[in-house]
């Protein structure tokens, strides 16, 4: 036993403890509880508490660890000044900016993030300003001061040009996107007039404005753009009135949008009752009929086939419907030599059902056409719009459920 107000040894054990955290120990602290030690790395000396041998968490050398915050200041462009401006708070430091001379309180962690290349210290308020001031004078503004919205990451600016204020985003002047939104809504209303407009407000959706038709004073929501350009657009209100007395003059009754949701196309229906899709221009023209009161190519049997075309040192292949397809090829206006080759087909009991099944595979995979332009030098006629590339037959014939002849048939050579 040790006498009262005596230290107990060192043991061996201990010291083989100690210097497997790095340390030796090299006396005792006035606190029982800790004793001091030096650190075989650095050879600092530091007093440690003693419960922390028992703990699996690495000893730090507190003067080391203050070294690697300095510098890590110092590549953050910050030096540190003391401890934080509340104390020592864990954690946090007093620093100051080397390049604005700012003090302000930071953790110790956020030194260690990364800035970005090419600007100043963004961590710094200072600095900060000074960047944004910057940006602001680039896209002939001046910066304000705070916020009037209060939002995060706008600032208050004013416009050299016009003398205008406003908040705006701080990345949209960084990158010149802001504008004056009083001027920019000034210029929106003399676009306006100049083509028999008024503007009452912004739009609900994203660069539109709602706008009065002055001829028939409809409201309306329109792009900016389309104003501007004076093309694209139309009072729909105005549209539908017509296409309504145009259905009424033909016979029939305009029910709404087709049901493909194509917009050349409306739903019409009959005296007799039926309902079918049409385009306006055959409503205007007075060319639509029942097709399911009227003898036409939809109540006769059809087929869906792909001919695999070769001319003119091109092969591609051609999907259609028809119910005389020899006929149909000379529709086509191919060149003189080109042979056409019969690929797959499937027979349809009537018409409607084999055009319904081609139009939804070509909404579908309009991506995978050939373009118009390309196959119009083939096709003096018709017929440019629905060519695939040969790779593609697989994909046809196996979603519109063709059959595949074993050798492809020759069927005429132009």
């Amino acid at each position: 036993m040790t006498a009262k107000g005596t230290r107990k040894p060192i043991l061996a054990e201990q010291r083989t403890l100690f210097r497997s955290k790095g340390l030796k120990h090299i006396g005792f602290s006035e606190n029982t509880r800790y004793g001091r030690f030096r650190f075989l790395s650095c050879q600092h000396e530091q007093e440690v508490h003693l419960g922390q041998f028992k703990l699996t968490c690495r000893i730090k050398c507190n003067i080391c660890e203050e070294l690697r915050f300095d510098s890590e200041a110092k590549k953050a462009g910050f030096k540190i000044i003391g401890d934080a401006i509340d104390g020592p708070t864990m954690g946090s430091r007093r620093y100051e900016c080397i390049h604005c001379r700012r003090r302000s309180d930071f953790r110790l962690g956020s030194m260690r993030k990364p800035l970005p290349k090419g600007r100043l210290n963004t961590r710094c308020v200072g600095c900060s300003t000074l960047r944004w001031e910057l940006e602001a004078r680039a896209a002939s503004m001046v910066l304000l001061g705070e916020p009037e919205n209060g939002k995060k990451n706008y600032m208050h600016y004013g416009f050299k040009g016009c003398s205008h204020e406003g908040d705006y985003q701080r990345t949209h002047v960084a990158i010149g996107y802001a504008s004056c939104v009083v001027c920019e809504y000034e210029n929106w209303e003399r676009e306006a007039q100049k083509t028999g407009l008024t503007l009452l407000s912004r739009g609900t959706k994203r660069n539109h404005g709602l706008y009065d038709f002055n001829g028939c004073g409809h409201q309306q929501q329109i792009n900016y753009s389309k104003v501007r350009q004076q093309k694209n657009y139309h009072c729909r209100e105005c549209l539908h009135i017509k296409h309504v007395k145009e259905a009424t003059d033909s016979g029939v009754v305009l029910l709404g949008p087709a049901e493909a949701g194509n917009n050349q196309y409306r739903s019409y229906q009959f005296k007799c009752g039926h309902i079918r899709d049409a385009t306006t221009g055959q409503v205007r023209q007075k060319h639509i009929i029942c097709h399911e009161c009227e003898d036409t190519y939809l109540k006769k049997p059809s087929e869906i086939y792909i001919l695999r075309i070769k001319t003119r040192g091109q092969t591609f292949l051609k999907l259609g419907i028809s119910s005389n397809l020899f006929y149909r090829i000379q529709t086509y206006g191919l060149p003189v030599g080109s042979q056409v080759f019969k690929v797959a087909s499937r027979a349809f009991p009537t018409g409607k059902a084999s055009t319904l099944l081609e139009k939804k595979f070509h909404t579908k995979h309009k991506n995978k056409k050939l373009p118009k332009k390309q196959m119009k030098q083939f096709f003096a006629i018709s017929g440019y719009t629905e060519c695939y590339p040969t790779d593609f037959s697989k994909t046809i014939i196996n979603e519109l459920g063709l059959t595949k002849y074993k050798r492809s048939k020759l069927l005429t050579t132009i």
